[in-house]
C-alpha cells in the first residue's frame, strides 16, 4: 500500500511538472512573439482558470506551511507538546499568512497585464553580488579575515525574496520589441561565511 502511494506521488508530481514545463516553454514562444497587452492577458487567463480545480486552495497551502513550521520546530528541538500548543493558538496566523500571499499573486498574475512581475531567488553556491542582492546578516560590510577575498563570498540560502518587473516595449527605428527589466526588491541572502563571522 506504501509503494503504491509512494508511486502515485511520484507519477502525478511527475506529471505536475511536466504540465507546468508545458506552461513555461508556451509562454516563452509567446514572450517572442506578441505584444505586452496579449502576454499579459494570457497571463491572467491562465492563472484563473487554473485555479478552477483547485477549491480549497488556501486550506491545502494552510496546511502545508502548518506542516513546514511543525517539522522545523521539532528539527530545532522544540517539545512536540509546545510546538503543538503553539501551532493551535497560531493556525489563524498561518492562514492569514496564505491568504496574503494568495491575493499578492492574484494581483501581480491575474489584475496587472502591463508587465510581468517575477520572483528572484538566489541558488546556494552562487557567489555574492552586492548591486543584485542584500546580505541579511551584513557579513559582507565586516572585513575580510584570513585574506579572503570578496568574491569567494557564496550565498548560503535566500532569506527573502526578491521582485522584478519586466515588460516588453518597442523600440522606436528598430523591428523588434526589447525588455525592460528593473529590480524593485533585491532579494536577501545568508552568506556561508556568517558561520565564521
Amino acid at each position: 500500500m506504501a509503494v503504491a502511494f509512494s508511486s502515485w506521488i511520484s507519477s502525478s508530481y511527475s506529471f505536475m511538472h511536466e504540465h507546468d514545463q508545458v506552461l513555461d516553454e508556451t509562454y516563452k514562444y509567446l514572450m517572442n512573439a506578441e505584444t505586452q497587452t496579449i502576454l499579459g492577458r494570457w497571463r491572467a487567463l491562465t492563472h484563473k482558470y487554473a485555479k478552477q480545480g483547485m477549491p480549497n486552495l488556501t486550506d491545502e497551502l494552510t496546511k502545508m506551511l502548518v506542516t513546514d513550521v511543525r517539522n522545523l520546530l521539532i528539527v530545532a528541538g522544540y517539545p512536540l507538546g509546545q510546538v503543538d500548543a503553539l501551532i493551535a493558538r497560531k493556525r489563524n496566523s498561518f492562514r492569514s499568512i496564505v491568504e496574503a500571499a494568495i491575493a499578492f499573486r492574484r494581483a501581480i498574475g491575474e489584475e496587472i497585464i502591463s508587465c510581468d512581475f517575477e520572483t528572484i531567488l538566489i541558488h546556494p553556491g552562487d557567489a555574492f553580488d552586492v548591486a543584485a542582492m542584500t546580505d541579511s546578516f551584513e557579513v559582507a560590510k565586516k572585513p575580510i579575515r584570513n585574506g579572503d577575498e570578496a568574491g569567494a563570498r557564496k550565498v548560503l540560502c535566500t532569506a527573502g525574496l526578491g521582485l522584478r518587473r519586466c515588460k516588453k516595449v518597442k523600440s522606436d527605428g528598430e523591428p523588434g520589441s526589447q525588455w525592460e527589466v528593473s529590480v524593485l526588491f533585491k532579494p536577501e541572502v545568508v552568506l556561508d561565511t556568517v558561520t565564521s563571522a
